[in-house]
């Protein structure tokens, strides 16, 4: 019996498989590295090895709970508390976890100290940490100081877990499944008291990603700006020497909400698809014994198994306070429903939450709004067992064609998505590689420089930012009709077109689009008494309603801007521009009108931060699809401002220069243009013809397909590439001076911003080349080195040699 493992390659199996090979005469194994498994592995390997917990859909795994309940020798009782529950996704066992991670609550003992109230401690309740946090938020709001978490997230944690604490809002059934519980008469009562507490928890909201710039939490809390945090134990304790004034502690246990505790680091799979279970099993249980996270784990992170933690002597490396802190984890792992899915908690909590929302901030019925919550929760959490218990269709693992004597796949093409979840693209790969046998697509996704064959992207045509990064590592076309004689470049909107352009070549296929428009919740105008926007209002009228809506009621956001470039549209469209004409168009950062209309926005949200990552009754998700309402938000187009260029999302598929498939690339490429309906839940097909068929119109809500041809329609400004790149790069001293505003110092922020873009601009104008992007990355480094791309492509250079 063969059976075929995919692990990373920072795994070194040799060793491993002699010796199983050596235990288990009648199994041969083969193992494959890849630096990235794609999330269609269960199709073409056994099994694998990955540093967390798969990316593959749960369907295509194997069920491990009847193999582990079978096998006396597995011995369950040597898995910490909880690490078997760590391999637990959608309500099945499809990972057997090899180590462990942990995540704490990092706080600052001074303004702890400062409110009045004591520092966590081991026991502590959910009870307790409310009191705590309370007590800071009044004190920080009698100095005019700070605030009690860095995000909303932290305080969604709290409120829900206090409430579980308080009244349980789920409970089991004799089945041991989870019901909710969300219209007791107790919760109303708890609902109010937590919207009595909403006021106190404030939160000092981080706009920047925490994946680019993960340090960024613990400045706040040194610098006073938020009390607490929640932050990964192993990042924390690598750092702890620049924050020394930082503490650490565990969550109050139980912990059912927010980031888990504890999460699986390295862990091993199986396909359903296996011919082979028991081997693959027998395999699985003896990586599980082995020391495979030797040159990993150590100081604040934990091996699955017990005997393994032993031989290792982790436990002798922890200090006192570490090793209090996850005993208290692990012992907050125990009891039954930590084998739910967490996916299911998360359910009943999102609802739960929005009729919490409903309640605090719109002023709604809490009885009304609960019973809606409960009897939408039930709907959802049946339906999920429904799908959790379904019978799945069977497959088999199918080996490709050829695979060489090293174990490494050939015929494939590396396909990076960069503008879509890999599982968007399953069906269309096993649609191809039925078509196109010998072939295999391998899903990836982002790492440093670009590798593969070809690539899907969304670009924008109001920021550079994704197009020049893209730009050096695409092979470029005079026509689409050279791929396909069927499509011309006119076969496309010219939008898509123009937003893949570059001195008249086409640096890839668009396959999907996705314009700007305004996205609304109905319910909040209504609980007002407004009239909902209308395809007749302009930017002017969303910020005129929201200023009614925050006069109406200061706790909501009625509209905020999420990004520099979103300020930069609002204020287009008032006639307010932030830079000059010509190809080197000088700031205007400091310009009375800008300063004026970047006022009135702060203004919108309290006079405090000038980008927000909160929810609010009108967003402009000008970055793309995401919309931080949810599904309760309508879509509806706005009138733009005279000669200004509307912002619009393009998805596009290039094949990079370095690819050694080209050919079969631009095949599949061109495959994925022709099936645009990988994006149509949320944009349109890219070709024109498309854009009104019958399948568009089902699958986009009437109202956002409704919105997207009327801002299309209304689209007649269609600037070249090239006349707005110098304005595109220098927008990052913008944005970057809105991220450091501080209370008072919007001038000095914009003053200094300016600064750095003129310096920026003349650099360019001397060099006299705009359309370079590596003279524009290098005037970019001459003025700051952390400009975005002077990163990128330096990231770039340094992966290609």
């Amino acid at each position: 019996t063969t059976i075929y493992c995919v692990a990373e390659e920072m795994f070194d199996l040799e060793n491993y498989v002699a010796q199983f090979e050596a235990s288990y005469p009648e199994v041969r194994v083969h193992v494959s590295y890849r630096q990235q498994i794609p999330d269609d592995w269960p199709k073409h390997f056994d099994a694998a090895l990955m540093t967390h917990t798969p990316h593959a859909s749960t369907d295509l795994l194997l069920d491990l709970v009847p193999l582990v309940e079978s096998d006396s020798q597995f011995d369950v009782d040597d898995y910490s508390p909880g690490a078997l529950a760590a391999g637990y996704m959608d309500g099945r066992l499809v990972a057997i976890p090899i180590g462990l991670e942990f995540n704490v609550l990092v706080y600052d003992p001074r303004q702890l100290t400062e409110a009045n109230v004591s520092l966590p401690m081991p026991g502590w309740t959910w009870k307790d940490l409310m009191n705590v946090a309370r007590a800071v938020g009044r004190h920080q709001a009698s100095m005019g100081t700070g605030a009690v978490f860095v995000d909303n997230g932290e305080r969604n944690v709290l409120l829900l877990n206090w409430l579980q604490e308080q009244v349980p809002f789920y409970e089991e059934n004799v089945d041991g499944r989870l019901i909710p519980v969300l219209d007791r008469l107790e919760i109303q009562s708890a609902v109010s008291d937590a919207c009595n507490a909403m006021s106190d928890l404030t939160v000092a909201i981080d706009p920047q990603s925490y994946s680019h710039m993960d340090y960024r939490p613990l400045v706040y809390l040194q610098d006073g700006e938020a009390a607490m945090v929640t932050y990964s134990l192993a990042r924390f304790g690598r750092r702890h020497s620049q924050y020394p004034d930082l503490a650490v502690s565990a969550f109050p246990q139980p912990n059912r909400y927010g980031d888990d505790d504890l999460t699986a680091f390295g862990a091993l799979a199986v396909s359903r698809g296996t011919a082979h279970p028991q081997a693959v099993w027998q395999w699985v249980r003896f990586l599980s014994r082995q020391n495979l996270l030797s040159r990993i784990i150590g100081g604040y992170s934990l091996p699955a198994r017990k005997s393994v933690a032993e031989d290792l002597g982790v436990w002798e490396t922890l200090d006192t306070e570490t090793a209090q802190i996850i005993n208290t984890i692990l012992a907050g792992q125990r009891g039954s429903e930590i084998e739910q899915s967490q996916e299911l908690l998360g359910t009943i909590q999102g609802h739960l939450m929005d009729a919490l929302f409903g309640v605090c901030n719109l002023a709604a019925d809490s009885s009304t709004a609960l019973a809606k919550a409960q009897q939408e929760a039930m709907f959802s959490v049946s339906t999920w067992y429904a799908e959790r218990d379904e019978t799945l269709k069977p497959f088999s693992v199918a080996l490709p064609p050829t695979l060489d004597e090293t174990g490494e796949l050939s015929e494939i093409i590396e396909f990076l998505v960069l503008d879509s979840n890999e599982q968007a693209y399953l069906a269309a790969t096993q649609e191809f590689e039925a078509a196109h046998p010998g072939w295999s697509i391998q899903l990836t996704t982002l790492g440093e420089g670009w590798a593969g064959d070809c690539v899907s992207a969304q670009v924008s045509n109001y920021d550079a930012t994704m197009f020049l990064n893209l730009r050096p590592a695409l092979l470029p076309i005079a026509s689409i009709s050279e791929l396909e004689p069927s499509l011309t470049d006119k076969s496309f909107l010219p939008q898509a077109i123009e937003a893949v352009s570059w001195h008249g070549h086409l640096l890839g296929i668009p396959t999907a689009i996705r314009p700007l428009v305004l996205y609304y919740d109905p319910e909040v105008f209504a609980q007002l008494g407004l009239a909902p926007p209308t395809s007749d209002w302009t930017v002017a009228n969303v910020l005129d309603a929201a200023e009614k809506i925050v006069a109406a009621n200061p706790m909501w956001l009625g509209y905020a801007p999420h990004t520099g470039a979103e300020v930069r549209f609002v204020l287009e469209q008032q006639g307010i521009r932030l830079f000059g004409d010509g190809a080197y168009p000088q700031p205007r950062f400091t310009d009375p009108a800008v300063l004026c209309a970047i006022k009135r926005l702060r203004a919108l949200q309290g006079g405090q931060q000038m980008l927000s990552f909160s929810p609010a009754a009108m967003e402009l998700p000008i970055d793309g699809e995401f919309c931080l309402g949810g599904p309760r938000m309508l879509a509806v187009a706005l009138r733009p401002y005279p000669d200004t260029r509307w912002p619009m999302q393009i998805h596009m598929s290039g094949v990079f220069q370095q690819s050694t498939q080209v050919q079969m690339a631009w095949e599949w490429v061109t495959f994925l243009t022709e099936q645009g309906g990988l994006h149509n839940t949320s944009a349109l097909p890219a070709i024109q013809a498309e854009t009104e068929s019958e399948v568009t119109r089902q699958v986009l809500d009437a109202d956002l397909h409704a919105a997207y041809l009327t801002a299309l329609e209304r689209d007649t400004a269609l600037p070249e590439r090239e006349a707005t790149v110098v304005e595109d790069v220098a927008l990052w001293w913008f944005e970057q001076s809105l991220l450091n505003v501080n209370a008072g110092g919007l001038e000095p922020a914009l003053e200094q911003a300016q600064a750095q873009t003129e310096q920026f601009v003349d650099c360019v104008a001397t060099a006299g080349r705009v359309d370079d992007v590596q003279t524009l990355a290098m005037c970019a480094r001459q003025v700051d080195p952390e400009h975005w791309l002077a990163r990128i492509t330096a990231a770039n250079a340094s992966s290609e040699k």
